[in-house]
């Protein structure tokens, strides 16, 4: 669920190739051939390869998500790592904050937060409004001290 929620936080945005760095995140579309060269690696059919740049100089080496599996109540996947020329980029994404989406998502976590926690510890309860009354034999005689007696200097 969290990892729906958190990848709204992120777009892309259209960059050269000679404006990727090391440990970026991009999106990269690739030509046919190395579409199909990459096949066996990627164990699917794609022109479009996502994935973290491990290096950039000559060609691009790229970490790539290959599979993904669950493994007890956690999500495993499994990265391979491929080599693809500049030459056969025609298209770069570079994956960024989205500071709008993320503070959205942040007001709106933080209100959904606020209202299960007052409804769970004394909030609204949205049921009858009346005060309860006290309890039979209860009762109260008010008291009144002296300033001097509560102080203890019993006016000396």
């Amino acid at each position: 669920m969290l990892a729906l929620l958190t990848g709204g936080c992120f777009s892309y945005v259209p960059v050269e190739t000679s404006e990727v760095r090391t440990s970026d995140v991009i999106r990269a579309r690739i030509s046919a051939a190395q579409a199909e060269e990459l096949e066996p690696i990627l164990q699917r059919q794609t022109r479009e390869v996502e994935g973290r740049v491990l290096g950039v100089s000559p060609d691009f080496m790229m970490r790539v998500p290959v599979q993904s599996q669950l493994q007890g109540a956690s999500v495993q996947t499994l990265h391979q790592q491929v080599r693809i020329p500049p030459s056969e980029i025609s298209f770069v994404e570079l994956r960024q904050l989205d500071r709008t989406r993320t503070g959205f998502l942040a007001a709106g976590s933080t209100a959904l937060l606020v209202l299960v926690l007052r409804r769970a510890y004394g909030g609204e309860s949205g049921g009858d409004s009346r005060e309860v009354p006290p309890t039979p034999g209860e009762i109260r005689i008010p008291v009144s001290l002296p300033f001097s007696a509560m102080t203890g200097s019993g006016g000396r």
